[in-house]
């Protein structure tokens, strides 16, 4: 319960607690759902029911937000990075859309951002002395989601990944 950063992570603890007359009981939780594909890859699904517990705008001004772990992702997220940074991981995520939009502005500032194998990723980002990064497209299955990228990065950077592989030793 301590190491919960969203209210989704606090619902399964919550949920046997006696609610006393005259509140609000706790949203019923579902977790997040795993969906196999062809060739046994997995890929989140899209729960648009959850688009009401989604996590808000993300913004840092000479600070920083991390968004990683099991978070609701809402269609439309804004990230604002100003002599600051910020962290968005979607590999543990729960999407509420099969298109997510993040409008992104970064000045002086930079965005991380995770996406798992199965997403889609579209850059429109426009850089001054700045920079941006997009992820080798991979092969993805059909109705695979799509995560947008829209915005600017002025002497600043927005960089999109994959997650990275460990390597064995041999």
């Amino acid at each position: 319960m301590y190491a919960a950063t969203t209210f989704g992570e606090l619902v399964p603890v919550l949920t046997d607690l006696p609610v006393p007359p005259g509140t609000l009981p706790v949203p019923e939780s579902r977790g997040v759902e795993l969906v196999s594909h062809s060739g046994g890859s997995r890929a989140l699904s899209i729960r648009p029911d959850l688009a009401a517990q989604s996590d808000g705008d993300a913004v840092a001004v000479f600070s920083g937000f991390e968004r990683k772990g099991r978070w609701v992702v809402p269609p439309l997220l804004k990230a604002v990075c100003v002599f600051g940074g910020g962290e968005l991981d979607f590999t543990q995520a729960q999407l509420t859309s099969q298109v997510t939009v993040i409008k992104v502005r970064c000045i002086f500032g930079g965005l991380d951002i995770t996406v798992p194998d199965g997403m889609v990723v579209q850059n429109s980002v426009k850089a001054v002395f700045g920079g941006h990064s997009t992820p080798e497209a991979v092969e993805s299955p059909a109705g695979a989601p799509v995560l947008r990228i829209e915005g600017t990065a002025v002497f600043g950077g927005i960089d999109t990944h994959r997650p990275k592989k460990s390597r064995t030793r041999k």
